[in-house]
């Protein structure tokens, strides 16, 4: 995973069997966007300006989903105290 600079986006992920790129944004919000060739990632990566090409190049173009992880819950039976 590249180190990405920009304001926007936090960081970026690319699967290239199943041609998927995850984009965490700044905000904590996490999606995954489907088949996406690894030409457009690559490029993505080299952008100058990581938001312009995601708004112009990545989104409303490709299928995506939101990844939205549960936070864990506290469950007594496997919580150990430290001595």
């Amino acid at each position: 995973m590249p180190d990405i600079m920009s304001t926007a986006i936090l960081r970026l992920s690319y699967d290239a069997f199943a041609r998927e790129l995850d984009v965490v944004f700044i905000s904590g919000r996490h999606f995954r966007y489907f088949n996406i060739p690894a030409s457009a990632y690559r490029a993505f990566v080299d952008a100058p300006s990581k938001a312009v090409f995601f708004d112009r190049q990545i989104r409303d173009r490709y299928a995506c989903a939101e990844i939205v992880e549960k936070p864990r819950q506290f469950d007594p039976l496997h919580y150990r105290q430290s001595a």
